[in-house]
């Protein structure tokens, strides 16, 4: 839970500050239309995006746990300096520098995960881990706006913050997970070597593909489900009573593909989640060119939550692939699954949220395609994993565990 904790801390300083754009705009004299507030996303992710590739070599040098709180430090220093901030230039400086704080943490509760587990057992514990993840940016907004009704556009930025101190000082009871044994130098041929031998380990780098088409068919859901709501079924006051359900049933579905990979094993788990999200899929889509892209609301509302659940559970088994065989660098790794589909993701996804308007067609297209893509390269990621449904055989790529030792 705590791993899950530090995973959720990005989507706390991101989302929960969204319902305040109206007033930080009227705080600043700008227009009711103005994009430049928006900008205080991009500068965070372009933190975390570089954040997550220095703290990830480090964590692999220097243990997890200095990582951590350096990245935990810098974090809520720059959620004080956005807080204080007399100008946007300002603030969007230091949420740059905010996101490069949050990128240490999210480096390590990934590679703490591995550290401490292998097998179906990391696959179990990953679940809860990134269900969080992805759960909370759909609960994030409804707590903004609880926060707002506090008074100032600040309070958003105050609430994150405390959450941050407060895992932080959750995170005193953390032990180090990797031994002085297993670090590696920082020089630079020797992290070059790590980076190579993550690309070439096949069902890392198969795997990682497979999280970014999950993350391209999950984001438009999370980005154009507002309009959705308001423009196709006209309840844009019940949003986030029906986002919020839906949220439960990310998380419901994190925890039932826990349970189930420890009574049946990760692969039929596995199995299971891409059959049925691919029968959901077509499903969908099929009712939706029939309704002419808006059926009836309980019908949109089912199931879109049934397949953005089951993709998030499609996810954290998709890590627990990605990060299998690299554990002798699974801070590296961690850094690499990470900011790879983060920003692959959001670049195909971008391609379905400008095609939403009045209907939920795209939308329903997107899960089909990008599910369909998902799936297509998890099967090479799982043969190369020596998986025997996919194989027939015990087939091990070349992987960093056994790599030569000068990594």
């Amino acid at each position: 839970m705590l791993m899950a904790a530090l995973s959720a801390l990005n989507a706390i300083a991101i989302d929960v500050m969204l319902p305040a754009f109206g007033l930080i705009r009227d705080a600043f004299d700008l227009a009711a239309d103005a994009t430049d507030v928006s900008l205080l996303v991009t500068f965070y992710m372009f933190g975390l995006g570089l954040g997550q590739i220095a703290w990830g070599p480090i964590s692999d040098a220097v243990g997890r746990k200095p990582v951590l709180f350096a990245g935990l430090v810098l974090y809520l220093v720059a959620a004080a300096g956005t807080i204080l901030a007399p100008s946007l230039p300002v603030m969007f400086g230091f949420r740059f520098l905010w996101g490069l704080g949050a990128a240490g943490p999210r480096v390590v509760s990934i590679a703490v995960v591995r550290d401490r587990y292998q097998g179906d057992d990391m696959a179990r514990v990953m679940s809860v881990v990134m269900g969080v993840f992805l759960v909370v940016p759909a609960v994030a907004p409804t707590i903004g706006r609880l926060v707002l009704e506090l008074g100032s556009w600040r309070y958003p930025f105050v609430f994150s913050a405390l959450f941050g101190l407060s895992v932080g000082l959750w995170s005193l009871r953390l032990r180090e997970t990797l031994p002085v044994e297993g670090r590696r130098s920082l020089r630079f041929g020797t992290v070059v070597d790590g980076a190579r031998a993550i690309v070439r380990t096949r069902s890392t780098a198969w795997a990682t593909a497979a999280i970014t088409f999950a993350f391209a068919a999950f984001l438009p859901y999370l980005g154009s489900s507002q309009l959705l709501y308001a423009e196709v079924y006209d309840r844009e006051a019940q949003f986030p009573f029906w986002f919020g359900l839906t949220a439960v049933a990310m998380a419901v579905a994190s925890v039932t593909s826990s349970r189930a990979v420890r009574r049946v094993g990760s692969r039929r788990t596995l199995n299971f989640l891409q059959s049925t999200f691919l029968a959901l899929a077509v499903g969908y889509v099929a009712v939706t060119l029939w309704l002419d892209g808006r059926p009836p609301f309980a019908v949109f509302f089912v199931m879109t939550s049934l397949l953005v659940a089951t993709l998030v559970a499609n996810t954290a088994l998709l890590n627990s692939l990605a990060m299998e065989e690299v554990g002798r660098v699974a801070g590296m790794a961690s850094a690499l699954i990470g900011a790879v589909p983060t920003v692959l993701g959001a670049v195909l996804a971008g391609f379905v949220d400008q095609a939403v308007s009045d209907t939920v067609t795209p939308v329903a297209l997107g899960f089909l395609g990008f599910g369909l893509l998902m799936i297509a390269v998890t099967v090479p990621a799982r043969r190369a994993a020596g998986d025997p449904a996919i194989d027939g055989a015990r087939m091990r790529s070349r992987s960093v565990e056994t790599a030569p030792a000068k990594l």
